[in-house]
């Protein structure tokens, strides 16, 4: 019923009748639903239209294969000198597709929108968000420290790029990987960006993944080195005796040597404060403005009392018996990638998913307790103020 719609001479009609029919089609409509495309004048369609017209081809190779040689030439022939076009949204879907299609050199012509990218634009809810005493400061310098959004799709449009590509061209791609490890974009967000890199690396040559395997890798972390120095004596610390302790007073402490203590205690390896620390636990930015010092207190002494189930691990049970503990970080075709240090969730093991009898979530949280009891009394009261104030 919509094939006809095809040689409508209304653009909206043709391109809905596109996404239409690859949506319920087969590979056999793909041949007429391009060619629909095509026979529209490019240049006569508006913004709206064009980015529909490229999510319609998108979906139809997206669900039906890749084109034949004569559909990709049609395709390349309609849009590939419409990239760049200067305009954000467009240039995204510009070069979705022709990264796909693996388009005369796409490669140099999207590098070259990387390195001249600038950065992000503030959103407009910022300024309302900074009137909040308690949480602008910490949105604001989220926001300053954000992923550059654009660069990242190019990257995940690039890496289905097969090599060899030309002179420096991998070099400056790879670079990339280094200077967005820099950025904070979630808890997800270092796994994603080290994903895309696997990826990117499976489509070299051999000889480029050989050249730049190591090029733009994330560096390997250790929460253990280069600790500040605790004075102690420590003590096996409990709820009553912090917030005794905590009772003598906060005023005045010093916020510098607080956060030392929050590195000191191993407490920046999993958890972020402001800008500092890791992603592998929760955010305890603006911490007094959700918990009370008991509530903190109970959560560094009993840290099993109460898990959250977004960073909680599981035991995957195998057939056989045996055990691994951590946390499904992701799932991809038939396997499982699960991380297994709690301090590092770049650490991982994949397991198959017929190799699982059973996954069960774990009652013993992946921080441990106990994680202040080298501090002496000013150590824990510094890291308390420095905790329960603002970053």
């Amino acid at each position: 019923a919509l094939m006809p719609h095809l040689k409508s001479t209304d653009p909206w009609r043709v391109i809905g009748a596109a996404i239409g029919i690859v949506r319920v089609g087969n590979a056999g409509h793909v041949p007429a639903v391009i060619d629909a495309l095509v026979a529209l004048d490019w240049n006569q369609l508006d913004r709206h239209a064009r980015l529909n017209w490229l999510r319609a081809a998108g979906l139809a190779f997206a669900r039906h294969g890749a084109p034949d040689e004569p559909t990709r030439a049609k395709v390349l022939t309609e849009i590939d000198t419409a990239f760049p076009s200067r305009d954000a949204m467009l240039d995204r879907e510009l070069c979705r597709i022709l990264s796909y299609l693996n388009a005369p050199g796409i490669v140099a012509r999207t590098l070259n929108l990387m390195d001249a990218s600038g950065p992000e634009p503030a959103p407009d809810w910022l300024e309302l968000a900074k009137r909040n005493a308690g949480y602008g400061r910490t949105v604001e310098d989220m926001i300053a420290n954000l992923p550059p959004a654009q660069v990242i799709h190019y990257v995940y449009c690039l890496r289905v790029v097969p090599g060899p590509w030309k002179g420096d061209e991998r070099k400056r791609f790879f670079s990339w990987f280094g200077k967005l490890a820099g950025n904070s974009g979630g808890h997800s967000y270092a796994g994603f960006i080290t994903d895309l890199r696997k990826q990117t690396l499976a489509t070299c040559t051999p000889e480029e993944r050989e050249k730049f395997k190591d090029l733009g890798g994330a560096p390997v972390s250790n929460p253990f080195a280069n600790l500040p120095h605790v004075q102690g004596p420590g003590r096996e610390w409990t709820v009553e005796d912090i917030l005794k302790t905590a009772a003598q007073g906060l005023q005045g402490r010093s916020k510098d040597r607080g956060r030392e203590m929050f590195r000191a205690s191993l407490c920046a390896a999993c958890h972020r404060f402001g800008n500092d620390g890791g992603s592998s636990g929760p955010d305890l930015s603006n911490l007094a403005g959700r918990f009370t010092l008991r509530d903190l207190a109970e959560a560094i002494v009993e840290p099993n009392k109460v898990i959250s189930d977004q960073y909680q691990f599981d035991f995957i049970t195998r057939p056989d018996g045996t055990q691994i503990s951590g946390r499904i970080i992701e799932s991809k075709d038939e396997k499982w990638i699960i991380a297994t240090n709690p301090f590092d969730l770049s650490q991982t093991v994949e397991i198959e998913r017929n190799d699982l009898s059973k996954v069960t979530p774990s009652p013993v949280s992946p921080m441990p307790p106990g994680m202040v009891n080298r501090l002496n009394p000013d150590e824990l009261r510094d890291l308390l103020a420095y905790l329960m104030g603002n970053p």
